[in-house]
């Protein structure tokens, strides 16, 4: 007779999340459309703790987090492969020995272990945060981490805009209130230094308007067991930060703090956490704070759920706005093809990115031919994408924007080369692709090096053959001098 648990392990679902202060696990089950939460599982580990000032991780560290791990490898065990997520945040992100820890920890839950960006972190947590809300409603969501703080804007599901700062209740504990010595000299000491630190991100947020402010890490949590234990079900306010602060500038130390609702499981690192928390209230002018409903935990099930039905979820959008679906398979069989001899672009080529990109560049031809491309802009900007996160959404975006008459200069980032590329090889692409038939490929290598971008035409005496092709290639280098970029065509 079957195991029952077995026959349901296709709709369970697990994601992990290696966090500075604490590792969590979040086991869900699939009913159709719905995901419900089945266990959830949070153990103190403060990796932070063990990260030495020339960021190395300490032994103890990460004996502690591979012990909380064994825990959770039990439970994975019913669980299929692909339907497991598990990532790490700040510190994994910060330490210099970090394949030590990850060596390990990945045979301990025999599964790979992604090390997120910050940003990235960033746009999950928002997702985990905003589960189920209106399309129009605009949020701002906090999760202070062990090591990193995050904070993200956005519009219903979208995150728009996303900071990782690196200060965290685990390593602001260790410098300002060193062997837990409390007192309103080291308080103020942390709230000013978190201020200066959020400071330098606070422009990228002003005359943001959101609705809601979520807090999404458990500073906050434990602010509202603070105000239930003395009949208080107000949001967290600014006034709440200060009168918490002054009880903890009024004592001695973190075992002396005595503040009636404050879970003892909290208590280690709450004082650094309240002094971030007021910092980001008042340099981003936080008016009120509720409880998110999830974090990051939450957004990785729903990166996971959403990843089952994108196949189905692309064609009905591809249905939707009448995408030519064949053509955009030839773009991107051309875009890869363009692309795959060369080594430093072949992790693109076989990318979702690329894919997304070729799939899409057509979708506002459903609205109006004349000006497809600004449309499309506009609604690729308004849709959320399973499994995109904010700078992959940007490049999707500014890859698209970049297909009409004229190409835009590409502002200098470290995705530039990236962006670059995409756009150069999606313009080329629609150029071979004018037709919109399968006629024989006519054989092309691309190379890129300082000199610029090098196209090889391999058909004999092509410019006479094909004579539209050569009109609408020497077009394209024109567009391309434009902004300073070289295509050389033989």
């Amino acid at each position: 007779m079957a195991n029952p648990a077995s026959c349901k392990s296709e709709a369970l679902y697990a994601a992990i999340d290696l966090g500075s202060n604490s590792f969590h696990m979040l086991i869900c089950q699939r009913h159709g459309e719905r995901v419900e939460a089945l266990n959830r599982v949070r153990q103190k580990v403060r990796l932070a703790e063990g990260l030495s000032e020339d960021s190395k991780l300490s032994v103890e560290a990460m004996e502690r987090g591979w012990q909380c791990l064994r825990v959770f490898a039990e439970q994975l065990a019913d669980i299929p492969t692909e339907n497991i997520i598990i990532v790490a945040t700040a510190t994994l992100r910060l330490a210099t020995n970090r394949q030590d820890f990850i060596r390990v920890a990945e045979s301990i839950l025999d599964h790979d272990i992604d090390v997120i960006p910050g940003e990235k972190e960033a746009g999950l947590i928002y997702q985990g945060a905003t589960q189920g809300a209106r399309s129009q409603d605009s949020h701002l969501i906090i999760d202070i981490g062990g090591a990193s703080t995050e904070i993200v804007h956005g519009k219903g599901c979208t995150p728009t805009q996303a900071k990782s700062v690196d200060i965290g209740c685990v390593t602001f504990m260790q410098r300002y209130f060193p062997n837990g010595v409390l007192g309103e000299n080291n308080f103020t000491h942390a709230v000013q230094a978190a201020k200066d630190a959020i400071f330098e991100v606070s422009d990228a947020y002003q005359g943001l308007n959101w609705q809601y402010c979520l807090g999404a890490s458990g500073t906050p949590q434990a602010i509202r067991e603070i105000a239930l234990a003395n009949n208080d079900v107000r949001a967290i306010t600014l006034e709440q930060l200060e009168r918490i602060g002054a009880a903890i500038g009024e004592a001695k130390n973190i075992s002396s703090l005595t503040i009636e609702g404050l879970q003892e499981n909290r208590r280690a690192v709450f004082p650094a956490g309240i002094a971030i928390l007021k910092a980001l209230f008042e340099i981003l002018k936080i008016n009120k704070m509720e409880l998110a409903p999830g974090a990051l935990r939450e957004g990785l099930i729903a990166q996971l759920t959403g990843d089952k039905n994108e196949t189905v979820w692309h064609q009905q959008l591809a249905s939707k706005y009448a995408i030519d679906q064949q053509q955009a398979k030839r773009v991107l069989a051309t875009a890869s093809e363009l692309m795959s001899p060369n080594e430093t672009l072949d992790t693109i080529a076989s990318s979702k990115l690329l894919d997304l990109v070729c799939r899409y560049h057509e979708i506002g031809v459903f609205i109006d031919f004349k000006k497809h491309y600004q449309h499309a802009v506009y609604l690729l900007k308004s849709i959320n994408f399973p499994g995109l996160d904010i700078n992959e959404k940007r490049l999707l975006v500014n890859a698209i924007s970049n297909q009409g008459e004229h190409i835009q200069t590409i502002a200098t980032s470290e995705q530039q080369t990236l962006e670059q590329t995409l756009v150069g090889c999606l313009r080329l692409a629609k150029i071979f692709c004018h037709r919109r038939d399968n006629s024989p490929a006519l054989g092309a290598d691309l190379s890129i090096d300082d000199a610029g971008w090098h196209l090889v035409i391999k058909h004999k005496g092509w410019q006479q053959s094909y004579p539209l092709l050569a009109f609408a290639l020497g077009n394209e280098q024109q567009e391309w001098r434009k902004i300073g970029w070289q295509l050389n065509i033989e």
